[in-house]
């Protein structure tokens, strides 16, 4: 570890018993050696659950410096909901988390107040030949803010899109909307208007695109006057400006995109729509379909625009 990436060492704790007695160096060695199989070996840090002082000993030096960052994905992968990165100057942890439930615990039980850099990055944009990646992008992308929303503490997040998301100066369709334009990168960044407490960033080269081809205005909603740029150069959309309106625009965009997924072609969708149906009834004794219940609440309350196809 380097002298100015470490934080001050605390004076060794009477509780601490026998292990106190070992200079503070030498139980920082300990520790770094136990952060690097936290996810190698089960229960690498179990030891912390014995004692309270230990864990506030070593938890300044968990969590300092550290960006908590979490990768979605649009390949179908039965294994791999997410990956976490949890990356510092000393320390580089990767695993991937399986299924939502998983994600779930991870989020809940994480320290989130204590690792205030935190990304969101969307990795890879849909491959051309498959337009489910999308769909299965927008799923998660929800899924994922649904249990951030009921976190204790719902911490700010800075989304990032890995790559442009732009083919021979177009924003990327996987899926044509039926009347004017509704890019991926729109279905991935606007999701996030559900929280309040976010911002997405990009490279300087896209920022550039985004800030200065008005050309684009009509393709993109992140080329319209929705966004504000902070002073880490990352930009915040309104959820509300002049005719768009956020809940519209994603309640819209789940009917259009659920329409779709009976259709498009690829491998992804037959897998999504396998897992859209495999819970559909749920009530074995009225017969009750949440699925259905949401769609018909999502409808009534927003209409598709006229001439839209299924």
């Amino acid at each position: 570890m380097d002298g100015d990436d470490r934080p001050e060492p605390m004076a060794p704790c009477l509780q601490l018993g026998t292990f106190a007695k070992l200079p503070t160096e030498l139980r920082f060695l300990i520790w770094e050696y136990l952060f690097s199989e936290i996810h190698k070996i089960p229960g690498a840090l179990s030891i912390l659950y014995c004692s309270r002082h230990l864990y506030k000993e070593v938890s300044s030096l968990l969590y300092h410096g550290i960006t908590h960052i979490i990768k979605i994905y649009g390949v179908y992968n039965s294994r791999r909901w997410l990956t976490v990165h949890l990356m510092s100057r000393r320390l580089a942890l990767v695993w991937d988390l399986k299924d939502v439930e998983t994600a779930r615990r991870h989020l809940h039980n994480f320290p989130h107040a204590r690792t205030p850099r935190k990304q969101i990055v969307v990795n890879n944009f849909p491959s051309q030949d498959d337009p489910g990646q999308i769909v299965q992008l927008w799923q998660r992308i929800n899924q994922f803010i649904d249990i951030i929303k009921k976190l204790p503490f719902v911490p700010h997040l800075r989304v990032m899109l890995e790559k442009s998301w732009y083919r021979e100066g177009k924003p990327i369709e996987s899926i044509k909307y039926p009347t004017g334009c509704r890019p991926d990168q729109d279905i991935v960044v606007m999701s996030f208007l559900r929280l309040s407490d976010w911002c997405f960033s990009v490279s300087p080269q896209y920022g550039t695109m985004i800030t200065n081809e008005p050309d684009l205005s009509d393709a993109s909603l992140l080329h319209k006057t929705i966004k504000q740029v902070d002073s880490n150069k990352c930009y915040r959309i309104k959820s509300k400006s002049g005719n768009f309106h956020g809940d519209e625009w994603l309640a819209d965009t789940r009917l259009f995109l659920d329409r779709k997924l009976d259709v498009i072609p690829g491998p992804s969708a037959p897998f999504l729509r396998l897992e859209r149906f495999q819970h559909w009834y749920v009530d074995g004794n009225s017969w009750t379909s949440a699925y259905e219940r949401e769609t018909t609440d999502h409808g009534s309350s927003h209409q598709l625009p006229a001439g839209s196809e299924a």
